[in-house]
């Protein structure tokens, strides 16, 4: 939970961690 709302917030900054956290909830 945490790490997707922190991921939210950087998601709008750089496209980037939208792909890291994909990764990080299919691991």
């Amino acid at each position: 939970m945490c790490i997707l709302f922190i991921d939210i917030q950087i998601n709008q900054l750089d496209p980037f961690w939208w792909y890291l956290k994909f990764i990080v909830l299919k691991t």
